[in-house]
Order: structure tokens, then C-alpha cells, then sequence
């Protein structure tokens, strides 16, 4: 793969996901509660969420064909998750639904003096997905393949027939787990998050972290910084992107998913790697100025206006 990247046509899908899904419950709050204390939300909201489920929603919102092809419960926020899908405009036809499982819920509790949150976590009770419990033919139909190490047996497969058939494989890596590795040596692109960096390699050189990420596979590579914006390398440049400043910036939830829900669009748009990551930066940031990890994606439009705004071109 090298970017700026024609992709195959003849794909039903511009970009499919395939890993986690989640109901997100979120809560704006003065502090965080002191042990076996009760305190009141200043504002509640009930969100889709999960890193490749809010990736998808800011591709559909961007105007990509885009489709999920991973697991929820049978329970009301399994129906949550797929009503969420639907309203955004992503095809659920891989979706599988487990009887009488529940899914995956997370709790937030958003800090409203800094916007950065706190995550309480449960997978419910999905068993471990592997490929043949999934649709794992819908990898063929895309020309971008967004996994994040959710269920990485099935990650890999997919990863497997996305690049049989001509497909590009794009990693968000989050975190460390069995089998990282292997996904990382199918990957064409993975920009991984800074604990992810720090505990593969063991220090925070991050241009060393990026040329170590291309020696185990992928031809483009990142590390996401929170604030501090982010790094990549290009397979031979390294650079650095910004992070944007938003006011007020309401809540951080989410906005690594949408930085690489972003970037799947800024690939498909034929952009050198170096835009595409600034692209995404820029997104996360707009993001923050709303409740939740989905309510405030924007268009693409108001994408390209917002970096207008500040100087860039496209």
C-alpha cells in the first residue's frame, strides 16, 4: 500500500468494522464520588459506543458505505446498539446477535471543570468471537477493514480474507493482547494509542515507537497523544500533528475512536498520510465539544471548514 491510495472498486462497502460495540451511559459530574457517596449528574446521556462502533458512525456521518460485522447480546442494549447503528446509517446485516447474552455497556463519568472522563467497563457476556461464529465473508466487500483487537482470532481472519481480496487493513490498536503481533503483521496501516506504545516498546521516543510498529508489518504508522496531538511516520518521514483547540471542550469520551473512524475517511479520500492523521486530529477536537463519543462527529464539510478556519488546505 502507498498513500495517496486508489482503492479497488467493485466493493459494496467504502469500510467495514469488525470489533467492539457498546452502549455507553454518560454522566457530567463535579467530581468524581467519594467511596459509599451518592452525588447528582449534571447532564445524563445514553450513546452508541465501543472503539470500532463510533469509528463506523463518523464514517456513515462523513457519507462512506460502511457496515458492522461483530457481536451483541440479545438484551435491550444489544437493540440499543443496532437502533444506534441504524440511525447513522451503518448496515448491521453482519451483525450477530447471541441469544440470551447481554452486551457490552460502559459507564462514563465525565469531569465537567476538564471535560476528561473516567470508564467503568463490562463486556457482559459475549464469549470470545471466533471466525466462524462470525460473517466473516462481508471482509471481502470492503475496501477498508477497521479492526481494534476485539475477539483477535476473528480479527485476524478477517484481516486474512480482507487482504485476499484486494482490501486494506486498518489497526486501531488500544491496547496490548494476545495475539497483537499477528494482527500487526496483516496490518497496512495501525496507529496505536500511547499505552500501547509504551508498553510494546517500553519507553515514549515516539518516533522510535512508529519505525518499530513499521518493522512488524504495516507501511503507516501513529501514535495517538491525547493532547499533545500525534506522530507518525509515512514509512520514511516522521511528523507530528496538533491537537486543536476547542472551547469549551464538554467531554473527551470517544475521541480516539473518532480520530480513527477520521482517518479510514482521510484514506479513502486519496490524502497523503501526514493530512490524513492531521485530518483526524482535527475531528477528535471537534468531538470534545459535545456530550458523549457521538454526538458531536461532524461532517465532513464542517471538517474541512473547521481546518479552513486555521489555515489548512486540502
Amino acid at each position: 500500500m502507498k498513500l495517496p491510495w486508489t482503492p479497488s472498486r467493485g466493493k459494496e462497502f467504502d469500510v467495514v468494522g469488525m470489533g467492539c460495540a457498546a452502549m455507553d451511559v454518560v454522566a457530567v459530574v463535579e467530581r468524581l464520588p467519594a467511596l459509599d457517596e451518592k452525588i447528582h449528574a449534571l447532564e445524563m446521556d445514553r450513546q452508541g459506543g465501543g472503539p470500532v462502533g463510533t469509528a463506523l458512525a463518523v464514517c456513515a456521518r462523513m457519507g462512506l458505505s460502511v457496515a458492522f460485522a461483530g457481536q451483541v447480546g440479545d438484551d435491550f442494549a444489544g437493540r440499543f446498539i443496532i437502533d444506534e447503528f441504524k440511525r447513522e446509517g451503518v448496515d448491521v446485516r453482519g451483525e450477530v446477535v447471541h441469544p440470551a447474552t447481554q452486551s457490552q455497556i460502559s459507564l462514563v463519568l465525565v469531569d465537567r471543570a476538564t471535560g476528561k472522563r473516567t470508564v467503568v467497563s463490562g463486556r457482559g457476556e459475549l464469549a470470545e468471537a471466533t471466525c466462524d461464529r462470525l460473517r466473516h465473508e462481508t471482509a471481502r466487500e470492503c475496501k477498508i477493514l477497521h479492526v481494534d483487537g476485539y475477539d483477535m482470532d476473528a480479527a485476524i481472519c478477517f484481516a486474512d480474507e480482507c487482504k485476499m481480496a484486494g482490501g486494506v487493513v486498518v489497526y486501531d490498536a488500544g491496547s496490548v493482547k494476545e495475539g497483537s503481533l499477528e494482527l500487526l503483521a496483516r496490518a497496512d496501516v495501525a496507529v496505536v494509542s500511547r499505552v500501547f506504545a509504551e508498553k510494546m516498546f517500553g519507553h515514549r521516543d515516539w518516533e522510535a515507537a512508529c519505525r518499530a510498529l513499521t518493522e512488524t508489518g504495516p507501511s503507516y504508522t501513529g501514535v495517538t497523544l491525547g493532547e499533545r496531538g500525534a506522530a507518525g511516520l509515512d514509512g520514511e518521514e516522521f511528523f507530528e500533528v496538533p491537537a486543536f483547540k476547542v472551547d469549551p471542550v464538554v467531554d473527551t469520551t470517544g475521541a480516539g475512536d473518532v480520530f480513527h473512524g477520521a482517518l479510514d475517511v482521510a484514506i479513502l479520500k486519496g490524502w497523503d498520510f501526514k493530512t490524513c492523521m492531521t485530518f483526524a486530529s482535527a475531528v477528535a477536537a471537534m468531538k470534545c465539544r459535545r456530550l458523549g463519543g457521538r454526538a458531536g462527529i461532524p461532517t465532513f464539510e464542517e471538517a474541512t471548514a473547521f481546518l479552513r478556519e486555521r489555515g489548512f488546505e486540502f
